[in-house]
């Protein structure tokens, strides 16, 4: 309920308040006082209407405005200047009037319409309208207006599900269509099937192909460690056979030097207390060859070093045959499980006997 209206340089009025009270208020007064004025500013207010500024006092300065306050001390206020639209002022916010369109938060504080609003010059309500706009305004008023509406979207959301499942009709024929076209697919699906099982079977031999190449080539490796140890046992054996040879020269040295020592120490006891002669003269001779056997003897002690260096790195070469050989048997003994697990040879596919 309008509670309070307030006028500000609006047609006769410059500053004008009225006070509403409960029930029927009369304004009465003599003609051209502003009673109609009154009727449109709240017009104004609700209708944003009518436009421009003709309405502005006379003379008058400053904006126009029209403040509506309601019971429950709400306010709105619609002002309007001279070069400037105005607009509506609710809440502390402030809404654009645009042309003759009302901001939707003021129509829904405001809650009046056309209906609520009639001047002298206007039609006897309802009286004077055409069946169907009697109709019209009563569906208004006691809110009948929502069925119409209501039955009006649901017709149109009927109209929408109908054409969205013609198209769906539509377009389950066209899949069916394609679908029928290519049924050959599903033929296939055996074969398919089947060359998946040939494509794991394939990946299978591919795999035991991929582990018979490592396995021949670490028995290729095996072999190529038994022939390299073959060929250093033949080397260490020729070279034992001249350490052999060498030990037994150097034993027949030793014999003659014991011999020529013990001829020197017989020579010495027989020389003593003689004085030189021509015979020691003679055996000078002789003592210079021994002295000459000596020199051999001591190049064959170092011959001998030699030897036992040479019988050190034989010992050596015997424990790496005796290695060589345990990896040979290793390497019979997994050919052999290699030929018991596959019977075919994984190069030729023959059997390993043939």
């Amino acid at each position: 309920m309008i509670k309070r209206v307030a006028l500000r340089n609006f047609q006769i009025h410059e500053q004008t308040n009225l006070e509403f009270t409960e029930g029927m208020n009369v304004i009465a007064g003599s003609s051209d006082n502003g009673k109609s004025s009154i009727i449109r500013a709240i017009r104004w207010v609700v209708l944003n209407r009518p436009t421009g500024f003709a309405f502005h006092k006379h003379g008058a300065i400053g904006d126009t405005a029209v403040v509506v306050k309601f019971d429950d001390e709400e306010c709105i206020t619609r002002d309007k200047g001279q070069k400037s639209s105005g607009g509506y002022h609710y809440k502390g916010n402030v809404f654009a009037a645009l042309r003759t369109d009302v901001p939707p938060e003021i129509q829904r504080a405001l809650n009046l319409s056309d209906i609520n609003i009639q001047s002298q010059h206007d039609p006897y309500f309802l009286l004077q309208d055409s069946p169907g706009e009697v109709a019209k305004k009563l569906n208004m008023i006691a809110g009948l207006g929502v069925i119409g509406e209501t039955i009006k979207k649901a017709n149109a959301v009927v109209r929408e599900r109908k054409d969205a499942v013609g198209n769906l009709i539509q377009q389950e024929a066209s899949h069916k269509a394609i679908l029928d076209k290519h049924s050959w697919a599903y033929e296939q699906e055996d074969n398919v099937f089947q060359i998946k099982l040939e494509l794991q079977n394939y990946k299978y031999i591919e795999n035991a192909v991929v582990e018979l190449k490592q396995n021949l080539e670490r028995y290729n490796s095996l072999l190529g460690v038994k022939k390299a140890g073959i060929d250093r046992l033949a080397e260490y054996k020729a070279e034992y056979e001249g350490l052999k040879q060498e030990f037994e020269e150097l034993n027949q040295v030793g014999c003659r030097i014991a011999e020529l020592s013990s001829l020197i120490a017989r020579f010495r006891v027989k020389s003593k207390g003689i004085k030189l002669s021509k015979a020691l003269a003679e055996k000078r001779t002789s003592f210079e060859a021994v002295r000459d056997m000596a020199q051999d003897y001591i190049k064959n002690v170092n011959v001998g070093e030699d030897l036992k260096t040479l019988c050190k790195r034989h010992f050596s070469v015997v424990l790496e045959r005796n290695k060589a050989k345990r990896q040979l048997e290793s390497g019979k003994e997994e050919l052999e499980v290699f030929k018991i697990e596959h019977p075919l040879c994984p190069t030729c596919n023959r059997p390993w006997e043939e």
